[in-house]
Order: C-alpha cells, then structure tokens, then sequence
C-alpha cells in the first residue's frame, strides 16, 4: 500500500503526516505520481519524491542483501552510505529518518533516486525516482484498476482546512506537529490515451 492509498482509506502512518504537515491551504498538483509499465515480466516505475520511501519497501521485501548508496536526513543532520545491509537495517533507515536519498540494488531490482529534496509547494517531478521492481507490486500503484501495460498516475491534494488541537493553539511547534489536513485527493488515471478522475475526501 503506497501514500496516496493510505490517504484515500484513511490509514495514515506516521510518516505520512510528516509528509502532510509541510502543506499549507491550498491545491497542490502532480503529488504521488507515477508512469507504470510491464516490461518483460519485470515493473518499471517513474515516480515523484513522495513514494520514494514506499518503492524502497517493495525493494527491501525481495531480498535480505541490498545495495544502498547515498545519505538519508534526520532533523537536518545527514548520514552517507555506499555498503551493503540487511532488509532489516534498509527498512530501519526508512522508517528512522525524515528524508531519504539512496540509491538501491537488489538483484533484478533497483531505486534511482534525485540528489535533493523537492522544495514544499512546487510540483513534483514524475521521474524524481526510477525502480525496476517484481511485477506483483503492480497492484501498489494500481490498486483500483487493473494493469495490463501501463498506465499514468498522478493526484491533486486539495488542502481545504488545517485543523489544530485546541490544547497545541498557542504552541507552534505542537501545533504544526499535530495539526490534521482535511480536504481532498483528485486521482487521474490514464491508459491507452484515456483519462479517468475520481474525487475523495480525506482527513489525515
């Protein structure tokens, strides 16, 4: 299950609120998107920046010996690596830190990632990530249609209202850091020239 999903079913992890609280009022276009395609048995993904860290979860669950090459961010301090880990250290890296910029190899499969963080409010580039990963996970990016190529994927968050706990009003730190988004997701999904757009509301 990748972000926008969560979203859509109302299940949100912790690191998806991280994402959601560097959003203002506003509609923010081309956010979790994708071009999909099957390519000899194999899925090939461009991606935007913020289903990074889920494609690096596709890639951890193939094999217990990953290679991983590049820094990951935590509260500004940034930490390198060009070594080989376990799926168990690769998924700790993931969950452990804010922003995550490795590259990583795992037999047939892969994650190319951009040199930096997108800045908050511009849209996000589709091919900010490049992977090779098992066909299965088709069903992640198309989770409610069904692939038989390939197909494009992209979303518009439209932040109606920031909702803050009343105890957190008067402390920004807290405020920013517990405060919801409530507005809505626009999906478009287009395969074989054909575009499709549904809408759904979301609090997160």
């Amino acid at each position: 299950m990748i972000f926008v999903q969560r979203l859509i079913e109302n299940k949100p992890t912790a690191d998806d609120h991280k994402q959601l609280i560097r959003f203002s009022k506003g509609i923010f276009k081309t956010r979790s998107a994708s071009k999909i395609n099957i390519v000899k048995g194999l899925l090939k993904v461009s991606a935007s920046y913020d289903l990074a860290k889920d494609i690096a979860r596709m890639i951890a669950n193939t094999s217990n010996k990953i290679s991983i090459k590049g820094k990951v961010i935590k509260s500004k301090k940034k930490e390198e690596f060009d070594e080989v880990v376990t799926k168990e250290r690769l998924l700790a890296l993931i969950e452990e830190n804010d922003f995550f910029l490795l590259h990583l190899t795992a037999g047939d499969y892969s994650l190319k990632v951009g040199k930096s963080i997108p800045k908050p409010g511009k849209e996000l580039k589709v091919n900010w990530c490049k992977a090779v990963l098992p066909v299965e996970n088709a069903k992640d990016f198309a989770f409610d249609f069904e692939l038989k190529k390939k197909a494009e994927i992209s979303h518009d968050f439209v932040i109606e209202d920031i909702i803050v706990p009343k105890e957190y009003v008067d402390d920004f730190q807290k405020a920013r850091m517990f405060s919801k988004r409530k507005g809505k997701i626009i999906r478009r999904i287009i395969i074989d020239g054909e575009e499709t757009e549904t809408e759904t509301e979301f609090k997160a």
